[in-house]
């Protein structure tokens, strides 16, 4: 029993020790760098303009053309980026200021995103729905994965 007790309080003093260390350290990942990391990973891309998201956790660029963007997702203490550009999205759904991304990159299948306003993010999601895949297409890819699916008819 005594044994037991004296274990707890370990395990306690532990973990509060934990929790102190934790509290006063700092994130490394500088929402300000978004646009940098971009820059440095997509080295052909220059940014002509660019908005952030989900409270500086974000950030989308328009690059050299309307069919060229890319986005930077805070994750950890850095940063994962990914250029989007024609058929690279299977789909975009908005719903107020949040925009989803559904792409074709199994390893980073959906962006959520929001933005500050609804007006912004209505603006994206034109830019994002031009890169979408046509939805004849992207039923055909959920026919070959979801039984009974059909694809819907092309014109």
């Amino acid at each position: 029993m005594l044994a037991s007790l004296l274990s707890f309080i370990a395990i306690l003093s532990l973990a509060a020790l934990n929790w102190w260390l934790g509290r006063s350290a700092r994130l490394t990942r500088d929402p300000g760098d978004a646009p940098t990391r971009i820059g440095l990973d997509l080295i052909d891309f220059e940014e002509r303009e660019g908005d952030g998201a989900n409270d500086g956790r974000a950030h989308v660029a328009l690059g050299p053309s309307a069919a060229d963007l890319a986005v930077a997702i805070a994750m950890g203490d850095g940063w994962v980026t990914r250029r989007l550009r024609p058929g690279s999205l299977r789909g975009v759904n908005r719903a107020g200021a949040r925009v989803a991304l559904r792409t074709t990159d199994f390893t980073l299948p959906v962006i959520d995103l929001t933005f500050p306003s609804t007006e912004l993010a209505a603006r994206w999601e034109t830019r994002f729905g031009a890169l979408a895949l046509p939805r004849a297409i992207a039923a055909g890819e959920r026919a070959a994965i979801e039984p009974g699916a059909t694809a819907e008819p092309r014109q």
